[in-house]
């Protein structure tokens, strides 16, 4: 098999009733129609929705799931079957872009598998582009010197975030922090310092926190954390842990480095705007204290 290889395994199933023509084959006007869908969107999930509907017309499989560095993808993929094709999709090159999952009622045969060979084929070109644009967009969201979001990511995120939140009826809270005399470290020691200082700063936000959180560097020495789910107290044992964690960093103590830090818990009369500066002032006052 081409660009594909293919793991066949039994494992839980799925549910999701879609319709099967058995007597179609793929013809060139199949391909050319399958190959416009696929055009359409280089967006990940948009991308494997139309590919979906498109496989579902010449096999017949109760839920798809794609997984990849770059995104992940699932349609119908609950318990309800015994059966899952397992395929790792590689390019021309071999390079492994990701894995599709189809759960279905019995074990596919060869007419099926070879029909999920064609198809995967015409999907490789438009999947690569759509993955190589959300490689880009992840990288464009990332802060360059630290690796964690920049300001561009968290303006992203906080107003998605709250939105869910919103809906979800979970806490939501916002974090901000900066370095105490930061620019005597640059000033004094040099850029080079100052880099490894906000490196530092950033991994031990990272640390303490959980994957369900998020940390930013907002700009320079500044920081954001959003927390979610959360409620009031558990963003003060946040905040605790950060402090413990800042004072026992070994490059932060070296540097004789201290950090300011405000909260705030979002509720439902808060904007985005508002929650950052309530934010704001919590850190100010925090600053005051120093």
């Amino acid at each position: 098999m081409d660009n594909l290889n293919r793991v066949a395994s039994l494992n839980e199933a799925t549910s999701l009733s879609i319709a099967y023509n058995s007597d179609i084959i793929l013809s060139s006007e199949d391909k050319l129609e399958v190959l416009e869908a696929l055009q359409q969107s280089l967006e990940l999930k948009e991308l494997m929705r139309n590919f979906a509907a498109q496989a579902s017309r010449f096999v017949k499989f109760i839920g798809i799931r794609f997984q990849s560095e770059q995104g992940f993808f699932t349609a119908d993929f609950r318990k309800s079957s015994d059966y899952i094709e397992n395929f790792a999709i590689h390019d021309r090159k071999h390079e492994q872009l990701g894995h599709m999952s189809y759960r279905c009622e019995k074990p596919l045969d060869d007419r099926a598998l070879s029909l999920l060979e064609e198809l995967h084929r015409l999907l490789l070109l438009p999947l690569q582009h759509c993955l190589r644009m959300s490689e880009l967009k992840a990288i464009s969201l990332k802060d360059h010197l630290t690796g964690i979001g920049n300001r561009a990511y968290y303006e992203e995120s906080i107003t998605r975030l709250i939105e869910h939140s919103s809906r979800a009826n979970q806490g939501l809270a916002l974090i901000l922090l900066d370095l105490n005399d930061f620019k005597l470290v640059n000033d004094n020691l040099g850029h080079q310092v100052g880099d490894s200082a906000l490196t530092a700063f950033a991994r031990v936000l990272t640390k303490a926190v959980r994957h369900s959180d998020m940390a930013f560097r907002l700009g320079g020495d500044e920081f954001a954390i959003i927390l979610t789910p959360t409620t009031q107290d558990s963003t003060k044992l946040v905040e605790q842990r950060l402090r413990k964690m800042i004072v026992a960093d070994k490059i932060l103590t070296e540097l004789k480095l201290s950090a300011s830090i405000g909260h705030v818990n979002w509720h439902r009369t808060m904007s985005a705007t508002e929650l950052f500066r309530k934010a704001d002032i919590a850190l100010y006052k925090d600053k005051k204290r120093k």
